[in-house]
Formats: structure tokens, C-alpha cells, sequence
């Protein structure tokens, strides 16, 4: 599992995101084809979700072999209000999920064109 913060990103713009899923003592990616991933955004007093998406739900995509992507549209971010929010990724296959992640990413308040 990892932890820790993710880069900022604006409530006026698409957050998009990859991670490489690799082994390191077999030094090769590992399939996650299979898998079903799932991220929550979640506020940190109100314990309320703000933002979720997944393999199924079309947030989450795999571009390459041992890579996932996450992307959130602007339409999305707008909804978002500026603070910094918990995040988690959990990765399931048939046999297992393991939490690949938790951690924060700050949200900042863009500026709009109106």
C-alpha cells in the first residue's frame, strides 16, 4: 500500500492521474486486466464522498499493461469545494482487493472565465 499526498489540482480543471503498477522483485508489470479499481474522494470532517469512479463506471481506464488512469472531468471538479479531501484506491480481482492507496489531495479553488 501506498500513502500520501497527491499533486493539487483545481476545481476549474479535469484531474487526471496514472500509477504503474509494477513488482519489483519479479521486475515486471503486474495485469490488473482483470481487476476492478475504485477511487473515493472523501470529505474529512463529514466523512462524505465527493468525488467516486471506477473500471465499470468509466473514470478509471487501463491505457498499457500494468498502468491504471484516472480521470475526473471539469463538469465533475466544479462541484468540488476547495479544502483538502482523504483519498483511496483499492484494487479487486475474483481472489483478493488490497487498498492501493491512501492518502490526501488538496483541492484548490480555480478561477473561473465568467
Amino acid at each position: 500500500m501506498f500513502t500520501g499526498s497527491l499533486d493539487p489540482v483545481s476545481n476549474q480543471e479535469d484531474w487526471q492521474f496514472s500509477y504503474l503498477v509494477w513488482d519489483s522483485e519479479a521486475d515486471e508489470f503486474i495485469d490488473i486486466s482483470g481487476c476492478t479499481i475504485t477511487i473515493t474522494v472523501r470529505d474529512q470532517e463529514t466523512k462524505a464522498s465527493v468525488l467516486t469512479g471506477s473500471t465499470t463506471g468509466g473514470q478509471i481506464t487501463l491505457p498499457e499493461d500494468g498502468v491504471f488512469q484516472v480521470l475526473f472531468p471539469e463538469s465533475d471538479m466544479n462541484g468540488v469545494c476547495p479544502k483538502t479531501y482523504n483519498v483511496g484506491i483499492r484494487i479487486a480481482n475474483d481472489d483478493r482487493t488490497v487498498q492501493f492507496f491512501i492518502g490526501t489531495v488538496p483541492v484548490l479553488d480555480g478561477v473561473d472565465q465568467q
